[in-house]
């Protein structure tokens, strides 16, 4: 039997046993609160196949394990495979999905943060790769954001004729061939996204939960799978650390504010534009230069 764990734009897990195809393994999927290991908290359980995969909508950072157990007669549960979300010395991608210059720079900045805290191989796509690539390092890198190989043949074709090739990991490598060199162990996507499409109304609103929030197990609340919270009134600085989880504190505040909630007026967002056109584009305007700190301005 073998297990893969990934986490491109959110979980993912693969159960392989050949030998053994109508086998069922009980999953875990949960978290450490605020990063804790010693919080350990349950979010989904399920029992699945053999030769299955899953995965959650989840994108936005998260201190994830994943415990997968077999069931004995004589034993009972026993683990068979657990894994800890650890993105040291891996392939890590972030797009930053914003066409304001200002932004994208306040987002690259916390982007170089997130490398320094977790130690990975930052692979950071942006619409402005040719002002990035001049921050380029060992470990942090910029691309064109059509440079997100889904897979080698992708990133073969786009390669052709180019003066400047891309030798870079790919989605598909990690995902079906599980190969940590050529592959992408994390991806994350930074921007301003429809909150009521990619939150309650794309998944709550099927199990009858609260209108305009996104609840799993019973104790975790939260706005959308994209951004945890509503980005409306909220800083660049806070859209970014909200996705990459560089400010756990401050998110668990304000989502813990979520809970009781007067949410009956949510349902207008059907009819706001802002929140449900994706080609609406925020122009950051609160942008002030101590802001940045990890890139030379």
């Amino acid at each position: 039997m073998e297990f893969n764990y990934s986490f491109n734009i959110g979980p993912f897990f693969e159960i392989r046993d050949s030998e053994n195809p109508g086998k069922e393994y009980l999953v875990e999927i949960g978290e450490f609160y605020l990063g804790d290991r010693y919080q350990p908290r349950l979010l989904i359980d399920m029992v699945r196949p053999s030769n299955t995969t899953y995965g959650l909508f989840r994108e936005w950072y998260t201190d994830w394990f994943i415990n997968v157990y077999d069931y004995d007669e004589q034993e009972g549960l026993i683990l068979v495979s657990e894994h800890i979300y650890n993105d040291s010395n891996k392939n890590v991608a972030i797009i930053l999905d914003t066409k304001d210059l200002y932004e994208a720079r306040v987002w690259l900045d916390r982007c170089i943060l997130y490398q320094k805290k977790h130690k990975c191989n930052l692979f950071v796509f942006s619409d402005f790769y040719e002002i990035f690539s001049n921050f380029n390092t060992s470990k942090v890198k910029c691309f064109p954001k059509d440079a997100y190989f889904d897979d080698p043949v992708h990133k073969a074709a786009y390669n052709v004729d180019r003066g400047e090739v891309f030798d870079i990991p790919d989605v598909s490598s990690k995902e079906f061939t599980w190969n940590d060199i050529k592959g992408y162990y994390a991806t994350y996507r930074i921007g301003r996204y429809p909150i009521w499409e990619n939150g309650w109304n794309m998944f709550g609103n099927y199990l009858q939960q609260d209108v305009g929030l996104v609840r799993e197990h019973w104790w975790k609340l939260y706005e959308s799978y994209k951004n945890p919270i509503d980005w409306n009134g909220l800083t660049s600085k806070e859209v970014v650390d909200h996705i990459l989880g560089l400010d756990k504190m401050g998110l668990e505040a304000k989502m813990k504010k979520l809970k009781g909630r007067d949410n009956s007026t949510l349902s207008l967002r059907k009819a706001d534009p802002i929140q449900h056109n994706p080609k609406d584009q925020y122009e950051a305007t609160e942008i002030v230069p101590n802001e940045i700190k990890y890139i030379d301005i």
